[in-house]
């Protein structure tokens, strides 16, 4: 896993910040329980020069596609310090459900908007915004099909509102904006690229395979995404994979936000893993059954809320499942059981079906799995 540090509202934390950020992110799984093999940003060790030279070769290889397109945009630019007003540098509302928008996605109706396309745009804290003309580098993705993406599982909402945004823009995703801080577009460019989500993944595999290895692997990749960037992040992911045959998108599976005492989890708005100031001094167990609610949350289809009490009345019971197994089941027991495959036959299968009955990881898991072979 990783984090790609490289995202627009970055720039404005410092290297220091986003130390910090990522480290609260990294004890925030380990008190979890979750942990990785590695843990990669474009900021550190020898992962930064491979994301680096794999953003600027993928942006190279689609210059040459049909779709890639170069425009003038009029954007907002601050007097003081020559920001320009791209992502959460600007202001405005949603040009499709008024609601307001900082950053490149409507949180409400998850519509996908370039910094012109804002009602009413400003910027926020800096002097004297003026409109200037700048050229960008765009990718046209209005070429999926609804069967498309129906089989790499985008639910009817989600393809409902693309087919609306592509009526309503362009149809295409942003690849360049003004910057210093991220790669280069090349040498002679005053672009940063845009952080594209099958990059970040084609870095990472490069990375773990290594460059000799990474020409002639295949990769199939099943792609987790807030349903607020599925435009750019899960279509963009399909069309931009068509360009590059070693990356196979397989699934999008969306989710929608989580909320903990009125505020979204997100680590733009500095809000982070809030529950763990709660959890500071919670125990083992009780840090494992958190991972265990976290999992069960169902964000597929609406916003849901952390509720500390419905996790306090879940950790009572899942603490008493875990109990009644740990009495039922002796470790010998267990070790023949599974040697002899015998498992449904030993003493303590009954208590085992209980637990699955309440806490049904397994069948979740089972589900995903048919819906991925259902998709193929």
């Amino acid at each position: 896993s990783g984090c790609d540090a490289f995202e627009n509202w970055c720039a404005e934390m410092g290297g220091q910040a986003l130390s910090r950020m990522r480290q609260r992110h990294e004890t925030a799984l380990t008190s979890l329980g979750v942990e990785f093999d590695s843990f990669l940003s474009p900021l550190e060790g020898a992962f930064e020069g491979i994301y680096r030279k794999t953003l600027q070769e993928t942006f190279r290889a689609l210059k040459v596609a049909p779709q890639y397109e170069t425009d003038k945009e009029e954007v907002l630019c601050a007097v003081d310090n020559g920001t320009h007003g791209f992502g959460v540098n600007v202001l405005g509302s949603c040009p499709h459900c008024q609601a307001p928008v900082q950053g490149s996605s409507c949180i409400q109706c998850f519509n996908y908007i370039q910094p012109s396309e804002l009602v009413a745009p400003r910027m926020p804290g800096k002097f004297g915004a003026t409109p200037v003309e700048v050229t960008n580098a765009f990718f046209r993705i209005d070429g999926s099909t609804d069967e498309e993406l129906a089989r790499v599982g985008l639910s009817p909402a989600a393809r409902q509102r693309f087919a609306a945004w592509c009526q309503e823009t362009k149809g295409r995703m942003r690849l360049t904006y003004q910057g210093d801080f991220g790669v280069q577009a090349d040498a002679q460019s005053d672009c940063v690229l845009r952080n594209a989500y099958l990059h970040y993944c084609l870095a990472v595999a490069n990375f773990v395979v290594g460059e000799a290895n990474a020409a002639t692997t295949t990769y199939r990749l099943h792609a987790f995404m807030g349903i607020d960037n599925f435009i750019p992040n899960g279509v963009g992911t399909l069309e931009l994979s068509k360009h590059f045959p070693s990356m196979h998108v397989a699934r999008v599976e969306l989710n929608h936000m989580m909320h903990y005492a009125g505020q979204k989890f997100s680590k733009s708005k500095h809000h982070g893993p809030k529950i763990l100031e709660v959890a500071r001094n919670w125990d083992e167990l009780t840090m494992a059954t958190l991972r265990v609610h976290l999992a069960g949350i169902g964000l597929r289809d609406s916003i849901c809320d952390f509720d500390l009490d419905a996790f306090q009345s879940f950790d009572a019971t899942y603490r008493r499942a875990v109990r009644n197994l740990a009495d039922a089941v002796r470790k010998e027991d267990l070790a023949s059981a599974e040697d002899e495959s015998r498992i449904r036959q030993s003493a303590w299968w009954p208590v085992l079906q209980y637990a699955e009955a309440n806490f049904d990881r397994v069948g979740l898991t089972r589900q995903y799995e048919d819906m991925v072979r259902g998709a193929e």
